[in-house]
């Protein structure tokens, strides 16, 4: 798939997506600032992710699957910080 291709489908899929991904980044936040990173990092960790997805499962399962995984994509000193400030 050619990179525009790509990159278009990607922002479709997170449009898509937008409220899955911050539901469960909300979980995880203590303040707006906070989603608004575990959310950036989160797309980020997506983007990623997206030229592997092999459509096994759906889209939905996917993304939702990637998003909950946010405690391993802490390894990032910024994500680890807000989620130590919760402790």
């Amino acid at each position: 798939m050619e990179t525009k291709e790509l990159e278009k489908e990607f922002l479709t899929m997170i449009e898509a997506q937008k409220r899955t991904i911050y539901k469960v980044c909300y979980i995880y936040a203590n303040d707006q600032d906070d989603l608004n990173d575990l959310y950036q990092e989160t797309v980020l960790n997506l983007w990623k992710s997206f030229p592997r997805y092999r459509g096994d499962s759906t889209l939905n399962t996917w993304v939702y699957r990637i998003v909950q995984n946010i405690p391993e994509i802490c390894n990032n000193p910024l994500v680890s910080v807000i989620l130590q400030r919760q402790t």
